[in-house]
């Protein structure tokens, strides 16, 4: 009886974790709020990002690894980017042997539609990139959705 209580138990534990292993969970948005574009921005990097992707000068939230964001900007330009700072670029040591951190990604929103950012590298190097859809689609197939931070 007490083996069979084990394996039962063995079995359990054996779902729970193939469970949380399970596929990614990329689902399109069905509808955009009006007056709104639609942004994915995502990593396919198993590095992920440390920090995390600012809006507009605000906290959106972060990425980690094979994980995508959505975004529902309001019409015109948007800007998004990963910040970096004096302390994430090595301090002087770093200052003095890198570049300085990357441009913000500029998205000129049209109401309806949907655009794709990538990021590439994570902090501090991290940039993030306009892709085609036709690119970002596969990619996206591998990802799961983060929240974005309030």
């Amino acid at each position: 009886m007490r083996n069979r209580d084990l394996l039962w138990l063995g079995c359990g534990i054996l779902l729970m974790l193939c469970s949380a292993c399970s596929t990614p969970n990329f689902h399109p948005v069905a509808q955009i709020p009006p007056g709104r574009g639609l942004i994915y921005i995502y990593t396919v990097s198993p590095a992920g990002n440390r920090g995390y992707i600012i809006h507009n000068s605000k906290k959106l939230g972060a990425l980690g690894p094979y994980c995508y964001l959505i975004d529902f900007p309001q019409e015109g330009p948007n800007s998004y980017g990963v910040p970096s700072n004096f302390f994430t670029r090595g301090g002087l040591l770093g200052l003095m042997v890198k570049d300085q951190a990357a441009e913000p990604t500029i998205v000129n929103v049209v109401a309806g539609n949907t655009y794709y950012v990538k990021q590439y590298g994570s902090n501090p190097d991290a940039e993030l990139w306009r892709v085609d859809e036709s690119d970002a689609l596969p990619e996206l197939a591998r990802c799961h959705q983060v929240k974005v931070t309030p």
